[in-house]
């Protein structure tokens, strides 16, 4: 039944998105490097063992001066394009999107998790292979207008429910012009966590 539902869900996005039609689908399940139809032109990756669901919520880091809250939410068939001289290529997948809110010294630095978000041209979000124990995927910094890759993985506790986030301080896109992140020196590439850290679940 459920995959009937999915095959519904496809033909009625095919039809409302003509111009990005969905060609072929494959499982997140399997091993993305043993399957070549992933990297082919419309296919849709989908979550079939709804391994995303251990990860929807909101999850919360505080220490003296950071409170970090995460939200994640599932986003289904979710568009990546690229377009190259005159030519587009795309494909979908089920994926993860991150929202979070950050507070500094009691000050609100950034908060957006009751925005709505568009299903394109996103940079906080993360894809789960059946494969790996763990997310991955990119988060961006809004404060300081940079990218880095992240990982995040469940960890083997059942009360409260806990995750690992590690947003590296190695991995990253400044999308700023380079003056900006040295001036002044002293100022950390990113305002949000990196290198690891434990979030509780609260949501």
């Amino acid at each position: 039944m459920k995959t009937i539902l999915k095959l519904i869900i496809i033909l009625f996005v095919q039809n409302t998105f003509a111009q990005y039609p969905v060609l072929s689908t494959t499982s997140l399940a399997g091993n993305p490097n043993m399957d070549s139809n992933y990297s082919k032109k419309g296919n849709y990756a989908i979550d079939t063992n709804n391994e995303r669901d251990q990860y929807v919520g909101l999850w919360r880091y505080q220490n003296n001066e950071i409170l970090f809250e995460l939200k994640m939410e599932k986003r289904d068939q979710y568009l990546t394009k690229i377009e190259y001289q005159g030519q587009v290529h795309y494909s979908y997948s089920d994926k993860i999107i991150f929202k979070y809110k950050l507070i500094k010294n009691g000050v609100v630095l950034y908060d957006n998790l009751d925005t709505t978000i568009p299903t394109e041209k996103y940079y906080s979000c993360a894809l789960k292979y059946g494969e790996n124990d763990y997310l991955y995927g990119s988060l961006l910094d809004v404060t300081r207008n940079v990218r880095g890759t992240v990982t995040v993985k469940r960890l083997p506790t059942s009360s409260p429910d806990k995750i690992f986030f590690n947003l590296s301080s190695g991995g990253y896109s400044l999308l700023n012009p380079k003056e900006f992140y040295n001036n002044p020196p002293d100022v950390k590439l990113f305002n949000i966590p990196t290198d690891g850290i434990e979030m509780i679940r609260v949501n």
